[in-house]
């Protein structure tokens, strides 16, 4: 998650609720550093106040809508000066509003969310390279979003994975991924990665996503 707003107590008792709900956050006081932030790493889901200096909400929702990439990250206006619904943005909430009200929002668009980036269960050979070390495993589930795999070496949040994918039919893949849930598994530890970029093969990525959801269960 990525907060941005330009009150940093607002900024804290979100950050604090986002965590205690289970999701990692990230926080920045205005729409420039949003958008600096944002070419670097993908965030799942956006907060966003809109009277903020440099650059405010309505001009970050129009950069962000301006890049194919961003575009797709969905944005909740958290606001006091929301007036009617905005073009681009996923839902609004007017300050203050109860925190049931926000978890709730924000599972409501993740939901919307997953549906237009379905995971589908494959199993691809997978090369893992981090800071410390290079592993050798297979990818248990893959989105265009990300992707899920076990590995006995437990990589840390917010770690950054260079991956090699041998895709089933369409060749392999190389992409940049941020590791953002690690859990104990059977066989050493679960990791749920964020795609960052496809660095290489992205036609062949998504064609192989293509075929799975023509043979996924309906």
């Amino acid at each position: 998650m990525l907060i941005v707003d330009d009150d940093a107590s607002v900024r804290e008792y979100l950050r604090i609720l986002l965590e205690q709900a289970g999701y990692s956050a990230m926080s920045v006081d205005d729409g420039r550093t949003a958008l600096a932030y944002l070419a670097r790493v993908r965030a799942d889901v956006i907060l966003l106040d809109l009277m903020m200096p440099h650059i405010d909400g309505w001009s970050f929702v129009e950069a962000m809508q301006a890049n194919r990439e961003m575009s797709r990250i969905p944005i909740i206006v958290f606001s006091g000066a929301v007036d009617g619904a905005l073009p681009g943005v996923a839902a609004t909430l007017v300050k203050p509003s109860t925190p049931d009200a926000l978890l709730e929002t924000i599972e409501r668009v993740l939901a919307g969310d997953r549906r237009r980036n379905p995971r589908f269960s494959a199993r691809f050979d997978l090369r893992a390279a981090g800071a410390s070390a290079t592993v050798q495993t297979t990818t248990l589930d893959v989105s265009r979003g990300g992707l899920a795999f076990d590995c006995a070496i437990a990589p840390r949040v917010g770690e950054r994975l260079r991956l090699t994918v041998e895709l089933a039919v369409n060749g392999a893949t190389e992409m940049e991924v941020e590791v953002r849930h690690v859990a104990r598994a059977a066989s050493g530890w679960r990791v749920g990665a964020q795609l960052l970029a496809l660095e290489s093969n992205a036609a062949g990525f998504d064609a192989e996503l293509a075929l799975l959801a023509l043979s996924a269960p309906h």
